[in-house]
């Protein structure tokens, strides 16, 4: 299927900038406003940074490993946010979100909204968007984000990290974080790559620019291409030269490997001074052998001329695409109209079982990528979140009457472990409304529970007033929310008698507190299992202490906001070494009545109600 992303009008990009061309083996440099987002390649003032003094490079895999092709079943991508391209980002997610989760890396909770709102009022679903706090740099996933590679001994997958650039730290940490959050092992090779020179056949083929040598110029050639070996279990590396006019110089630009037979190559304008050197690689490659023992099938795609920006020149590549269950997500250029439609259907016709999206993307082009360099896909493991674990919920008091002017109850949660070794598993609530829509998660906590070890907490829900009247029914789940795996679930009903007010199924005024641990055999490396944040005095007027520990160092934001769900105070926001924290809250400014201080760390949020009498 063929289709087109309703047009998008380019950004234009106004700046300075200076262009000092070197010899056709090295970068070009091209200073960068800093009134905008990051460009793709490292800047001069970034190149001043010194390198790191040490970085966690860990030995590579002891098992032989296969590296997951960008043309496998995926569990889901990663983008990040902010952006920078607005229209171009809403269509992107708008297509990843339909077949499979997004993994949106957001700096802080404002981003989130931010990014939510945005993304809302482009009528983009957010059911299948999850959000990763975690400082960054820039949004180019593609370069500083995970590769992963199959244990064929273990059967289990592994996250595989490049070291990026010594400017952009955060970025760089980002693919640690992200093994940490799925609980994956985590290999980190000392060579200096960027994810965009970089594309697997999923056999023991890897194909990238020389880049790869350029970056680590104190490595032989062969020292570059055993670390790809020894790391992603390759058997056969191709380095080809790279291109002029490319600030990258990486092969997504002119290349892509679509499946294990097919390579698609750019044709370059005949006047292009990369002409007859893409017509070489393009033979070459054609000369490589499949896991099949026959010769890649070569398609070409028709490249755009060259354009300048300032005085330098960049492409506008139809190659940066990005393949992800089912689709392939093209960029495509208002520019461009006619090569826009021959690129689409040479796409079609190289993999004729795809939807073929084109979505327009005049405007990155200039900072050096599109929508490959901006994503990228994280590797189908859903069998790791299958496990023998049980849950309970049960009613303190039933049945459960909620007045029309709203109100709450208390249940009882267990969640328990019934395999001989210890598991990590994910415990959330949803509610079934009288209309039969769902609500929720009203609870999302990760935890790790040893073998037959168990969890139990008491919990207090609250309902609004505006909530509709009718019967509900209230569902705890253990498994993986997203993607979606559910290990066993328990359920119960209440009802509420009226309404009060204007009535509403959105999620405002609904919370979840939590009022006791009763019992607990529980271990856990994750952070929400021992957030603890409290208030005193509580009731207070007009000033209380709250405090809040730590078990390990991380992101941290305090906030409060009122019973509409309207922020109202920011306290904390940033990192904080592990440890216990008091904050002073001055309630000077507000009126008596009910709010709740959100504690979110590292993704995960404990609330405590605050009561102000004045």
């Amino acid at each position: 299927m063929k289709r087109f992303v309703p047009p998008i009008l380019a950004l234009l990009l106004v700046f300075s900038a200076i262009l000092v061309y070197a010899d056709d083996n090295n970068a070009v440099e091209r200073p960068w406003s800093d009134d905008l987002p990051l460009p793709k390649w490292e800047t001069p003032a970034e190149k001043q940074v010194p390198p790191e003094a040490a970085d966690d490079v860990t030995p590579p895999p002891t098992e032989p490993v296969r590296a997951v092709a960008e043309f496998e079943w995926q569990e889901g991508v990663q983008l990040a946010y902010p952006f920078g391209w607005d229209d171009m980002f809403v269509e992107m997610v708008r297509e990843c979100q339909e077949v499979g989760v997004v993994y949106m890396v957001v700096e802080n909770t404002a981003s989130m909204s931010n990014c939510s709102n945005l993304l809302s009022y482009n009528g983009v679903p957010l059911d299948n968007i999850e959000y990763v706090f975690h400082p960054m740099n820039s949004m180019w996933s593609r370069d500083y984000g995970p590769h992963f590679v199959w244990g064929e001994t273990s059967d289990e997958i592994a996250m595989v990290d490049w070291q990026y650039y010594d400017s952009r730290p955060n970025d760089d940490e980002i693919p640690d974080y992200m093994a940490d959050m799925m609980h994956m092992n985590f290999y980190e090779t000392p060579i200096y790559h960027e994810g965009g020179n970089y594309m697997s056949d999923g056999h023991g083929t890897a194909m990238c620019s020389d880049v790869l040598y350029s970056n680590n110029q104190s490595w032989s050639y062969q020292q570059c291409e055993q670390e790809l070996m020894d790391y992603f279990g390759v058997n056969d590396v191709h380095v080809y030269e790279r291109i002029t006019w490319d600030a990258t110089g990486h092969i997504d630009l002119w290349a892509k490997i679509v499946n294990d037979t097919t390579i698609l190559v750019a044709r370059m304008q005949p006047d292009d001074p990369n002409y007859n050197l893409v017509e070489q690689h393009a033979a070459a490659m054609g000369q490589v052998q499949t896991v099949y023992g026959t010769p890649f099938n070569i398609q070409r795609v028709q490249m755009p001329p060259a354009y300048t920006f300032w005085i330098w020149h960049y492409y506008k590549s139809f190659m940066n695409s990005l393949i992800f269950n089912g689709k392939v997500l093209v960029p495509i250029f208002t520019t461009e109209p006619a090569l826009t439609t021959q690129a689409l259907a040479a796409y079609q016709a190289a993999m004729p079982d795809y939807e073929v999206v084109g979505i327009y993307s005049d405007a990155i082009c200039s900072a050096g990528g599109a929508i490959h360099c901006t994503t990228i896909g994280f590797a189908d493991h859903i069998e790791d979140y299958y496990h023998d674990a049980s849950i309970s919920a049960t009613p303190v008091a039933p049945p459960i009457q909620i007045p029309a002017s709203g109100g709450s109850f208390n249940f009882d949660a267990l969640v328990t472990n019934n395999e001989a070794d210890s598991i990590h598993t994910e415990v959330w609530s949803e509610i079934t409304l009288p209309s039969g829509s769902t609500i929720g998660p009203m609870l999302n906590r990760h935890v790790m529970l040893p073998a037959g070890g168990s969890a139990s907490r008491t919990l207090m829900q609250a309902v609004p007033a505006n909530a509709p009247a009718g019967a509900y029914t209230y569902t705890m789940y253990t498994g993986e929310r997203l993607p979606r795996v559910e290990n066993d679930e328990a359920s119960f009903t209440f009802e509420k008698l009226g309404v009060a007010g204007d009535v509403s199924e959105s999620m405002t005024g609904w919370y979840v507190e939590e009022i006791t641990s009763s019992s607990e055999t529980l271990v856990s490396s994750r952070p929400d299992d021992y957030v603890m944040i409290d208030a005193y005095p509580n009731p207070f007027n007009p000033t209380t202490q709250i405090s809040f520990s730590l078990p390990d160092n991380g992101l941290v934001e305090l906030a409060v906001y009122d019973v509409s769900g309207a922020k109202v105070m920011d306290l904390v926001s940033g990192y904080r070494a592990a440890g216990e924290y008091q904050v002073t809250m001055s309630a000077k400014m507000l009126s008596s009545g009910i709010y709740f201080a959100y504690l979110n760390y590292q993704g995960n949020t404990s609330i405590q109600k605050l009561i102000l009498m004045k």
